[in-house]
C-alpha cells in the first residue's frame, strides 16, 4: 500500500436504516457505503469520509477524525437511521419536535453547536466516532485528537506551514489530474490552494468566483481575476441574481436547516452542475486555524481565565431585533439565558487548547456550518478535497501558540514566503455597500410578506406587525435593506421550520 495515498469513495451520500427485532437487525438502504476520501497517512481516520458496513447482524459506521461530512442519525432504542438529510430522518420517523435549546444558540450564531440540530431526536454524527448497532443495542465510541505544542519559533513555523501545505497539495494533485475547479475568493485560503496546486503541476479547468448583487466585498472578483491572469488560468464570474428569498429557501432545504450561511452560492451550484467536473478544492478551515477573524485578545483572555459568562456574552453579541420580532412565548423558549447555558457547556471542551477560540469555532462553525457549502451545496456528485484538513496540516496548525496567530498575519506571511511573485496582488476587504436596484428589494419584500400572511397560524412565533413595518422601511430606505435581509432570513427560517414540524405531527 502506497504511503500518503488518497483513496476515493463515492462522490455522493447514501442512507441506511436499521431496526432491532427479535430475529436480529434488519436493514433498509445501502448495506455498505463509503462517501468521501481517506488519506493513507498512517494517522487514524485521516481524510473526510463516512463509511459503514452491515455484516453478520451488525451495522458499523465510522466518521473521519473531524466528523466533517454532514451526516445525521435518529435512534429511539430499536430504530436507527443514518442520512445526510435531516428532513428525510424527520419524515421517516416523525421526529419533528423542535429543540428550542439548540435553536436559542442557532438564532444568535447562525449555526448549531455540538451534535445538536433543529430537532430534538436528530443528531449530527460525532467526530472521530464509531457507531455499532447489533442485537445488544447501539454503542458509540469516540476518539480525541492529541495536541502537542509547537516548539518552532514563529518565523520557522511560518516556513514550515508553507512546506507541509505544499506537501499536502502535491498529494492531492496526484489524484485530481483533470476536470478540476477551484472556487477562488479574494481571500487567503483559496489563493494558497490554487498557487500550491499549480506548483504541484495540476492546472484547474477554471477558477470561479460568485458575486452577489448585495455583497459588500466589491474587490472579490477583481482580486480573483488578477490571480488567474497572472497564472494564465480561465476565470468565470457567476452573478447571484436569484432573489435572496428564493436562495434562502433553496439553501435551507439543501443544508437541512442547519445554517444561516450559503444562500449566496445556490446559483453557483446550478452552474457547476452544468460543467464536466470531478474535483473541487475547498479552503475549509484555513482561516479559522491560522488567521481567524473571530480571534482577538478579549475572547482569548476570557477562555484562558475560564470566564465563561463574559465569553458567552461577547460571542452572542447584542439581542438585536429578537425581543421585538419574536413572540413572547417563542422568545422565552429561545432566551439568551438558555443560549448562554448551552454555550458555556460547549466552551469547557476547548479551554485547554493552545488556541481555544480557534478550536471552538472550528468544531462549531467550520464543521457545523461552513462545511455544508462545499459538501451539500456545491459538491453535488463531485469529490471535494479539503487540504487544510490533511492531518499533518491540521495537527500543526492547532499546535501553534495563540500569540503566533493573534495579529492575523500568520497565513498571509506563509503565502508571501511561498509565492513572492503574487505579493503585489492585495487581498479583498470590505468596502462600501453596493447600490441595490429597487425592484430587487421589492421582489424580496413581497415574497417575504406573502410567507408571513400564508403562515398566520404561526402567529405565536413571529410578530407580523414587526415584519410589516420593517418591510415598508426596506422599500423606503435603500440603506436599510442589508438589515432587512437578515430579518428576512430569520423569518423564513423560523416559519419554514415550524411548517416542517407541524406537517410531520399531523
Amino acid at each position: 500500500m502506497n504511503d500518503n495515498k488518497i483513496i476515493l469513495g463515492s462522490n455522493f451520500p447514501a442512507e441506511v436504516f436499521a431496526t432491532k427485532t427479535d430475529a436480529g437487525i434488519k436493514i433498509q438502504g445501502q448495506r455498505k457505503w463509503f462517501w468521501g476520501y481517506k488519506i493513507n497517512s498512517g494517522i487514524h481516520a485521516d481524510g473526510a469520509f463516512i463509511q459503514w458496513d452491515f455484516e453478520n447482524g451488525r451495522l458499523e459506521l465510522v466518521a473521519d477524525r473531524y466528523g466533517i461530512m454532514p451526516f445525521y442519525y435518529y435512534f429511539d432504542g430499536s430504530d436507527l437511521g443514518f442520512s445526510s438529510s435531516v428532513q428525510n430522518l424527520v419524515e421517516r420517523y416523525s421526529a419533528s419536535d423542535i429543540d428550542y435549546q439548540a435553536l436559542s444558540v442557532f438564532l444568535r450564531l447562525g449555526n448549531y453547536i455540538g451534535d445538536s440540530t433543529a430537532f430534538c431526536n436528530i443528531k449530527r454524527v460525532r467526530p472521530f466516532s464509531r457507531y455499532a448497532f447489533d442485537k445488544n443495542g447501539l454503542n458509540i465510541e469516540e476518539s480525541k485528537i492529541n495536541v502537542q505544542i509547537c516548539q518552532l519559533d514563529r518565523d520557522s513555523a511560518i516556513k514550515h506551514y508553507a512546506t507541509i501545505f505544499q506537501n499536502s497539495m502535491d498529494r492531492f494533485a496526484q489524484v485530481a489530474e483533470k476536470n478540476v475547479v477551484v472556487p477562488l475568493s479574494g481571500g487567503k485560503d483559496s489563493r494558497h490552494i490554487l498557487l500550491s496546486l499549480l506548483k504541484a503541476g495540476c492546472r484547474p479547468n477554471f477558477c470561479i468566483t460568485v458575486d452577489d448583487i448585495s455583497r459588500k466585498y466589491e474587490q472579490e472578483v477583481l482580486v480573483a481575476q488578477n490571480i488567474c491572469a497572472l497564472s494564465g488560468l480561465k476565470h468565470v464570474e457567476i452573478i447571484q441574481n436569484m432573489s435572496c428569498y428564493d436562495a434562502e429557501i433553496k439553501k435551507n432545504e439543501l443544508t437541512g436547516y442547519s445554517t444561516f450561511d450559503h444562500g449566496l452560492f445556490v446559483t453557483l451550484r446550478d452552474y457547476l452542475d452544468t460543467q464536466n467536473l470531478d474535483f473541487i478544492f475547498d479552503g475549509l478551515a484555513g482561516d479559522v486555524l491560522s488567521q481567524s477573524s473571530f480571534l482577538n485578545n478579549t475572547n482569548t483572555d476570557y477562555f484562558i481565565s475560564k470566564n465563561y459568562d463574559a465569553l458567552a456574552n461577547e460571542i452572542l453579541g447584542s439581542e438585536g431585533y429578537y425581543p421585538d420580532m419574536l413572540s413572547s412565548s417563542l422568545y422565552a423558549k429561545v432566551s439568551r439565558e438558555v443560549a448562554m447555558i448551552t454555550l458555556i457547556d460547549e466552551f469547557k471542551k476547548y479551554s485547554e487548547y493552545p488556541n481555544p477560540v480557534g478550536q471552538f469555532y472550528f468544531w462549531n462553525r467550520t464543521r457545523r456550518s461552513i462545511s455544508l457549502n462545499p459538501i451539500l451545496v456545491l459538491g453535488h456528485k463531485k469529490h471535494v478535497f479539503f487540504p487544510y484538513l490533511d492531518a499533518s496540516v491540521y495537527d500543526f496548525l492547532i499546535s501553534l501558540p495563540v500569540e503566533y496567530v493573534l495579529d492575523k498575519s500568520f497565513h498571509t506571511m506563509a503565502i508571501s514566503y511561498a509565492f513572492p511573485n503574487f505579493n503585489h496582488i492585495l487581498y479583498s476587504s470590505i468596502s462600501r455597500e453596493k447600490k441595490i436596484p429597487f425592484m430587487y428589494v421589492f421582489q424580496n419584500v413581497i415574497k417575504n410578506l406573502f410567507l408571513v400572511f400564508k403562515n398566520q397560524k404561526f402567529d405565536h412565533a413571529i410578530k407580523y406587525n414587526f415584519i410589516l413595518l420593517r418591510s415598508l422601511k426596506a422599500l423606503l430606505l435603500k440603506s436599510y435593506y442589508s438589515v432587512y435581509f437578515y430579518i428576512m432570513k430569520v423569518n423564513i427560517y423560523v416559519l419554514k421550520l415550524l411548517e416542517i414540524s407541524n406537517k410531520n405531527k399531523m
